[in-house]
């Protein structure tokens, strides 16, 4: 298959699956908003679960599977371990006032909600077929990119 990209010399089709684009200036490396090195295909860091400097107590590292699919895949996502929880919360700076205790709840309202969400969000595609894909692909941009945003905004 010719490539849809003509470039106007003779250079040979990039293999199949490659981009023709040069991108002379994307960096390798992608960070997230608090400047941490993260995979692409999942824009998120490395699974730390390794005890945060100065916790006071162990937290189970085990990690449970959720229904949500990852696309692409026969996989579903992996919820994060009460360790991981713990260290994002610190890693942020938003744990001032978490204690080891309070993981296991918060680890399971997190697990909750984000099943219930899915429902619902499989619920409004069941309506709204075919205006779905772009208003999804919409909101998971935004969230990507404003991770500390409301999702209402607050009135002043």
């Amino acid at each position: 298959m010719e490539c849809p990209v003509k470039k106007g010399n003779s250079e040979p089709d990039p293999p199949q699956g490659e981009c023709p684009v040069k991108h002379k200036y994307k960096s390798p490396v992608q960070y997230n908003v608090y400047g941490e090195v993260i995979d692409p295909k999942n824009m998120m860091p490395p699974a730390n679960q390794s005890p945060w400097p100065g916790q006071k107590e162990a937290l189970p590292v085990e990690r449970v599977h959720s229904t949500i699919p990852k696309g692409g895949t026969d996989e579903t996502w992996k919820y994060p371990s009460e360790q991981m929880f713990y260290n994002a919360l610190m890693r942020k700076g938003k744990g001032g006032d978490v204690s080891e205790a309070d993981m296991r709840m918060v680890v399971a309202i997190h697990n909750g909600m984000n099943e219930k969400s899915w429902r619902e969000v499989m619920m409004w595609e069941r309506m709204h077929k075919g205006f779905i894909s772009i208003l999804t692909r919409m909101l998971i941009v935004q969230i990507m990119r404003e991770p500390d945003a409301a999702s209402i905004p607050r009135e002043a």
